[in-house]
């Protein structure tokens, strides 16, 4: 509903995974942000990845071991060597159904 509410008064959104508790709710919310991005509207999702590697080893040289120096905005790109992963083609994950695309 929030998500919905916001993209109406002509916000821009981040959302997190997961996109919405229902199907329904979703496909509403992917339609909604279709059109807000017609309308020049960002629109967006984070995907957590709370326990990559990568952002472990940020972490550490940024704030415990202090090597970068006073950060005052950061970007990180990952990168898959697979796509899709072994895992989002397993048939409990890859239909609709079951919460897949």
């Amino acid at each position: 509903k929030l998500v919905l509410e916001a993209l109406a008064a002509g916000k821009s959104v981040l959302m997190e995974k997961p996109l919405a508790a229902k199907a329904e709710d979703a496909d509403a919310i992917v339609k909604a942000a279709e059109l807000a991005q017609q309308k020049g509207q960002s629109v967006g999702m984070d995907i957590g990845m709370r326990w990559n590697p990568a952002l472990h080893e940020l972490r550490r040289l940024a704030v415990t071991e202090r090597q970068l120096g006073r950060i005052t905005s950061a970007r990180l790109t990952l990168a898959f060597t697979q796509w899709p992963r072994d895992w989002q083609v397993q048939p409990w994950v890859a239909g609709r159904a079951e919460g897949g695309i």
